[in-house]
């Protein structure tokens, strides 16, 4: 611990060591002083007469160029749409500041447009760059469809995941989304592709983003909203499965010279049907059972935005969510347990109603201020998350003989199950950048709070001693340093990220508190090389952490029926992952990705069955360390003007280690995905849009279990009317029903093999309109709640 913190503090203090170097920076502007973006500066040497190095204004005209003293040098800066521009400057020795005014050209070509054009797909050091701006759906397209087209991004029934990793978080210029689900989903299809400018896929992220989970990041860049005035948008749509599903958001911004005003309100109403089967066999028994599910879900969210300007170097700004959902659900099912052979020996049957009422709101303050000209920046930010959810349950229980006659019957079975949970967290990232290195220094707090009441209703012959109150704190502090440095075509970047947790559970059964506290090192590291304009190659590393949910902590067992119940485990550790990858880009082509995954201490949710009882216990357990090995090659083009395509393909290998916990020691296999995205402008004007999505799944693992192949085929059928406000989309999702899953695996000597469908065929029509400024604003902070998450919404 003392040599880390040595690590840590001698990086803090490099911007103390005294310089051997000047700055020269400032603007480049006009005659008129209005700023000129991505100007560039060459830099040669007045005494050797060679190149030294180039530097390009930002988006402000502003830029920064480094020197050694008494340095003496000739600047030729060039803009598209000005004359070039030559300045001398002698023996510097001292920082100096400039404001170039360049003069545009007198005369214009006519019938000319000259347009200096990203490419699609650029590769930075830690991240991959698709510019939606050049695609075609950033005519009429949402951020679903963007996101879609992304260099190793999946998009189906399982929502957004991104090849290789467990999970995904999705922000927006660089603040995290706090929904999941279908809400995440509804949030991305009310969100036009037009507002943005270019979509960040982060498979492994650097020391600044929180070490949680084996996941990565697809961070939205949305465009910049300079208009006055009040703009927005509605958007409603029908969504037909079993059920009919509807849905309503509006969104409303108004923006002054200082004031930028947000807020968003929606709501849903939803009906889904599921099934599912699990059969487990072993030489004594036989175990089939059958459910099905029907939910009914209501919700309604808002959020509102408040953000100032202080001055043009110093902002402000206040968050506040709140969201509802109510979720009803109807069960039932029927389990059959036979002895050898094959011979019924009892039938149970259950019927059940949950009520699930959830609430829960955030409240954000950031501020964010430029220390000077050069880029120096601080960010400070403070979220207050509260997640509040009721569980209501109660379900009636036979079981009989083979020929029917009652062997017992449960009355009525009730219990609540209540979990509140509230996250604090306050951070400060500050920015410098310097002439060895640019550096990222930052902090981070976060205090949880989870309180779970377990209550069985008395009047029932059920057990009422498995009602308990479950308490949990989790307390963390972090650190992070980051450096990055380019020279000629290399890059690279190294980054440590030290987080110390501390961890009790008390549960009033155990009558104890279970405590566990830990300090890890986070390390990240890339390299990259850019061998031409055309060739890029990188080589990133990074450590991660995946803690458990806050539910799989609570020993309490919680019935889904008489004979089957949940339970958590207090002793529940954190898994540790170590992650490879090689990155290879070819044009806007090629994508290319080599991965591996080192996993220790893996956990999950396990089945196991007592063959006395009859009864079925779910518990989590650490039980594994896998290994996986994999390359993802995505493969953009456009065959035709009106035809763009993304083609995606992905080959690994696993293989999952046993602790002991498990009699089985190992699992293993080889297995691939693949997906082709093909979208078509129907007519010149691009008003009018098809989209066919093609998926194929081969047969794979999840968790201790294989999975049989499912593939699905998705249409789209997207029009724009009224200078592209009004956009109505038309679609089918699963169109011919073959995404259902099956799967099988053996534990502890049990046979298991079962399937779940999930209402995953879906009609869709919805219908956007935007009024006002076509620029919706999407001015963003960086509020980092990853916590909040890991409770349940």
């Amino acid at each position: 611990m003392t040599k880390i913190f040595i690590i840590l503090l001698s990086f803090f203090c490099i911007p103390l060591v005294s310089k051997s170097q000047i700055n020269i920076y400032g603007r480049i502007v006009d005659d008129k002083s209005t700023n000129i973006p991505y100007g560039g500066i060459l830099k040669y040497s007045i005494d050797e007469k060679v190149f030294l190095g180039s530097a390009i204004s930002d988006e402000l005209g502003r830029f920064l160029i480094t020197d050694k003293l008494n340095a003496s040098v000739i600047l030729i800066i060039n803009s598209v749409g000005y004359k070039s521009d030559t300045l001398r400057l002698n023996h510097l020795r001292n920082d100096t500041a400039l404001t170039i005014v360049m003069q545009g050209f007198s005369k214009q070509l006519l019938d000319v447009n000259v347009v200096a054009k990203k490419t699609i797909i650029e590769r930075k050091i830690d991240r991959v760059i698709f510019n939606i701006e050049n695609s075609l759906v950033s005519n009429i397209g949402d951020a679903m469809d963007a996101i879609s087209k992304a260099p190793g991004v999946r998009v189906n029934d399982d929502g957004i995941q991104l090849i290789g990793k467990n999970a995904v978080r999705i922000m927006v210029n660089n603040r995290p989304i706090q929904l999941s689900g279908e809400n995440l989903m509804n949030y991305l299809r009310s969100m036009s592709s037009s507002n943005l400018r270019s979509i960040e896929v982060i498979t492994n992220p650097s020391a600044r983003y929180e070490a949680e989970g084996n996941s990565g990041i697809i961070n939205l860049v949305v465009k910049k909203d300079l208009t006055l005035g009040f703009n927005g948008m509605i958007n409603t749509g029908l969504i037909s499965a079993s059920y009919q599903n509807t849905g309503l958001t509006g969104i409303l911004n108004y923006n002054t010279k200082r004031l930028h005003f947000s807020s968003t309100m929606s709501t849903n109403l939803s009906e889904s049907k599921s099934f599912a089967s699990n059969n487990l066999e072993s030489t004594l028994f036989i175990w089939d059972q059958y459910d099905e599910n029907q939910s009914t879900r209501r919700g309604i969210r808002g959020e509102l935005r408040i953000d100032y300007d202080i001055s043009k170097n110093s902002s402000f700004g206040v968050r506040f969510s709140e969201n509802y959902n109510s979720n009803e659900i109807s069960s039932s099912s029927r389990g059959t347990f036979l002895t050898p052979p094959n011979k019924v020996d009892s039938v149970m049957t259950n019927v059940g109603f949950n009520s699930m009422p959830l609430s829960n709101r955030s409240i954000d303050l950031y501020m964010e201020s430029k220390l000077d000209t050069l880029g120096k920046k601080l960010e400070l930010s403070a979220n207050y998350f509260n997640n509040s959810l009721d569980n209501g349950t109660s379900f009636i229980n036979l079981t009989t003989t083979p020929t029917g006659s009652l062997i017992r019957k449960y009355v009525p079975v009730d219990f609540e199950n209540n979990e509140g949970t509230s996250v604090f967290s306050a951070k400060a990232d500050l920015i410098l950048p310097y002439r060895f290195a640019n550096l990222e220094l930052g902090t981070k707090v976060v205090s949880i709070k989870s309180l779970n009441s377990l209550l069985y209703s008395e009047g029932t012959d059920f057990d009422l001693s498995n009602s308990n109150t479950f308490k949990y704190t989790e307390n963390t502090q972090s650190l992070y340093v980051n450096a990055s440095k380019t020279y000629l075509k290399w890059s690279f970047q190294l980054g440590f990220r030290l987080e110390n947790t501390q961890t009790a559970g008390n549960s009033s059964t155990k009558d104890q508190v279970d405590r566990y506290s830990y300090t890890a090192l986070f390390p990240t590291f890339f390299l990259k090389n850019t061998l031409s304009d055309n060739h890029s190659v990188t080589i990133s590393y990074g450590r991660r952490v995946n803690r458990p949910d806050y539910a799989a902590l609570n020993p309490a067992r919680i019935y889904s029926v008489v004979n089957v119940y949940d339970q958590g485990n207090p002793f529940l550790k954190p898994s540790f992952s170590n992650n490879l990858e090689l990155g290879y880009n070819f044009k806007d082509i090629f994508t290319t990705n080599i991965y591996a995954s080192f996993l220790r201490d893996g956990f999950s949710l396990l089945t196991f069955l007592d063959a006395n009882t009859n009864v079925q216990s779910n518990k989590y357990l650490n039980y594994s360390s896998t290994k996986q090995i994999g390359l993802s090659e995505t493969i953009s083009y456009s065959p035709k003007k009106w035809w763009e395509s993304t083609n995606q393909v992905s080959v690994y290998l696993y293989n999952s280690q046993s602790n002991g916990v498990l009699l089985e020691s190992q699992l293993k296999g080889l297995s691939s995905y693949l997906s082709t995205d093909n979208t078509f402008m129907i007519n010149k004007k691009r008003t009018l849009m098809s989209n066919m999505v093609f998926w194929y799944q081969f047969p794979d693992q999840s968790n201790w279990f294989k999975n049989d192949d499912y593939y699905a085929v998705d249409i789209n059928l997207r029009a724009a009317f009224l200078k592209r406000n009004l956009t109505f989309t038309a679609g089918v999702v699963d169109l011919f029903k073959t995404s259902q899953r099956y799967f099988y695996g053996t534990v502890n000597g049990i046979n298991q093999f079962g399937t779940r469908y999930n209402d995953n065929r879906k009609f869709r029509l919805i219908l956007m309109y935007k009024i006002g400024n076509s620029n919706l604003n999407k001015r963003a902070r960086s509020v980092d709640d990853l916590e909040s998450s890991r409770a349940k919404q």
